[in-house]
């Protein structure tokens, strides 16, 4: 008894430690983003009992039932601070370290899962300066990635096929949270299960994947027309163009995201550099490791699927789980090719989690390998070289948590306020909901953005209408980042002069002291995606 009570207070505290190298790591590395203060404030609505944020409007990845739910946990605990930006990262991404653990041992004992871990430690849990600034930020589908893995661990490892229902809702939540989840979870589910039952010509064994991938879909469809009836919240129409030319050009663009993402290559990001010669060497060694791991994979797979005219026995469920997370990693670079709109550096974002899937089947693979003790490369050469790659890139990871952290530019805005008494204003959105959380809901500042007339409204989406019932005495804007239009032009148009004009650094408050409403346009009802193919 006290064995085990022991065991699971050393697991909670090594969670613990987790949690606090990866937020420290998110603070040294990124400054906090707009996203992630409209996720919190999400889930302060979802605490105040607005269990459907009844009068939001958020777009396709509204993290409804992921991020917004954390951060309705997290904020009676720790309150609203701009440090909860980094804290909620930090555990999603502990999340995915655990349960990638999990299932790199799965199945791989001894010298087989040291040799996996190792590996899968270089990959993730010392990530290099580019991946760690995708992954300890938020919300950036981590929390969908997490919730995918989730899937498979119910599906494949529940006893009885118990897991297929709460594989369902799990994923139902996933889906109506972020649309990613249709090429992260459901088609690897389906294209799995389809191929197992025309390898066994019997529905039964592809139904666990089947059910759990369409079962998804379904509810999710029956959850929010019902939803929607119940005054659930609203999804912003948005038109995703889809042209050849752009679609070609992001999958050319993918060999140096995915190189930057592993630490070979650079992105011009701020404060992030590839790091020292040796610690790009020692990544060169990483990726050759991963794409050995990743073929001896796809060889096996082949292996499995190359009589496919002959009635063979189910696959065993370890490849299934192979399967998916390889499908897993394709699907994330088609979403990639696909979502990235001009293929600017901020989408490198969608590359995220076929990292993460991809690390976990070329750690698993990597581990079979050395399993195998018949030469003395497999037994002791190439594990030497996992385990000097991952110091290499364990040193880089700490050299990366001295150095100072990245300034948070609102924050010497909200400063400002505060000590101002200019409690209720709009702005830019990149501004808005960002200042609202440095303050700790001591402001309240409502994002706006401006018609083709050029006049002020609130912004369509990513806000409750609720937040525009009151009466605003200031308009923000930041000269350095003009966004939709919102400056001094369009608010002399909407609101007239303002009495006085002060400069924050890079910002401009306008004061209004008598007061000024901002309208609400209706939203449209319409498919909240059109696809527009050019």
């Amino acid at each position: 008894m006290l064995n085990s009570l022991a065991r699971r207070l050393a697991l909670v505290l090594s969670f613990a430690g987790l949690v606090a190298l990866y937020e420290d790591a998110a603070q040294q590395i990124s400054a906090t983003t707009v996203d992630a203060a409209t996720a919190l404030l999400e889930g302060r609505t979802l605490l105040s009992g607005h269990l459907l944020l009844h009068g939001w409007a958020l777009s396709l990845d509204s993290f409804w039932a992921l991020e917004a739910v954390g951060y309705a946990i997290l904020t009676p605990l720790f309150g609203v601070h701009l440090s909860d930006l980094h804290l909620l990262p930090a555990v999603l991404a502990a999340g995915i370290f655990v349960i990638a653990i999990s299932m790199v041992r799965w199945h791989r004992d001894g010298r087989s899962a040291r040799a996996a871990l190792l590996l899968l430690a270089a990959l993730l849990l010392v990530p290099s300066p580019t991946f760690a600034y995708f992954f300890l930020q938020g919300p950036w589908h981590l929390s969908t990635t997490l919730a995918v893995l989730i899937t498979y661990q119910l599906i494949l490892r529940l006893p009885n096929r118990s897991g297929i229902p709460l594989a369902a809702m799990v994923l139902t939540l996933t889906l109506l949270s972020d649309s990613a989840a249709l090429f992260l979870g459901v088609l690897p589910l389906l294209v799995v299960g389809a191929g197992e039952v025309l390898r066994t010509r019997r529905l039964v064994t592809g139904a666990p994947l089947l059910l759990s991938g369409i079962g998804a879909v379904v509810l999710a469809l029956i959850v929010h027309f019902v939803g929607r009836a119940l005054g659930m919240f609203v999804l912003v129409n948005r038109s995703l163009v889809i042209s050849g030319h752009q679609v070609g050009h992001n999958f050319g663009l993918l060999p140096g995201r995915l190189l930057a993402l592993l630490g070979i290559d650079s992105l011009p990001l701020g404060g992030i550099h590839r790091g020292s010669t040796l610690f790009v060497a020692s990544r060169y060694l990483v990726l050759l490791l991963v794409l050995f791991g990743l073929l001896v994979v796809v060889w096996h797979l082949l292996q499995l699927v190359r009589h496919p005219l002959r009635r063979q026995a189910p696959l065993p469920p370890v490849r299934r789980l192979e399967g998916l997370l390889l499908l897993s990693a394709l699907g994330d670079l088609a979403f990639f090719a696909i979502g990235s709109a001009n293929g600017h550096v901020e989408f490198t974002k969608y590359l995220t989690a076929g990292v993460i899937f991809a690390a976990i089947l070329s750690s698993r693979a990597f581990g079979e390998l050395i399993g195998a003790k018949r030469h003395l490369l497999r037994r002791w050469v190439l594990p030497l070289t996992a385990a000097v790659a991952s110091v290499i890139c364990a040193t880089q990871f700490v050299l990366q948590l001295t150095k100072p952290a990245p300034a948070q530019r609102s924050h010497q805005l909200a400063t400002y306020l505060v000590a101002h008494h200019l409690r209720e204003g709009v702005a830019s959105y990149p501004i808005a909901n960002l200042v609202t959380v440095d303050s700790g809901l001591v402001l309240l500042v409502r994002p706006v953005t401006t018609t083709a007339k050029g006049q002020l409204i609130a912004f369509d989406r990513q806000r409750d209408s609720a937040w525009y019932r009151s009466t605003f005495s200031y308009l923000v804007y930041d000269t350095s980042v003009p966004w939709h239009g919102v400056n001094l032009q369009s608010a002399i148009r909407s609101l007239g002069a303002p009495n006085r004009v002060i400069a924050v650094g890079s910002y401009r408050v306008l004061l209004y002291p008598h007061g000024f409403h901002i309208r609400v346009p209706a939203i449209a009802p319409s498919a909240p995606l059109q696809i527009h193919f050019r």
